[in-house]
């Protein structure tokens, strides 16, 4: 497993696990697709690869802000979250790190 820059070969794969991770949150973002996918394209991404490759999560940062982490729906509860987390703060370690977390979304402010 490894943590790395996104790859643009990763773009579908990181915005898959994006509409997976709001679906459950708010039904409006499945029209919003193209536009995150333009959004996400231009973002500091960073995806947790798991054994075969293939983006499982990702976390995307903008300066201090945690702008959104995610992770597969069937790759959650694996410690991801908390690896993509600590890289940021690695990567981020002469700031201190802000975020916004969804008020219903109680699975992210227990993690938070």
């Amino acid at each position: 497993m490894a943590i790395r820059r996104m790859h643009a070969s990763q773009l579908d794969q990181v915005t898959e696990i994006w509409l997976q991770g709001n679906l459950s949150a708010a039904a409006y973002w499945h029209g919003q697709r193209k536009t995150v996918n333009a959004q996400l394209a231009q973002a500091e991404i960073y995806v947790h690869e798991g054994a075969d490759g293939a983006a499982d999560g990702f976390i995307g940062l903008q300066g201090d802000l945690i702008a959104g982490l995610f992770v597969r729906e069937d790759a959650r509860g694996k410690g991801i979250g908390r690896s993509l987390l600590d890289h940021a703060l690695k990567l981020k370690k002469d700031v201190c790190l802000r975020l916004c977390v969804y008020e219903k979304n109680e699975r992210a402010r227990r993690f938070y």
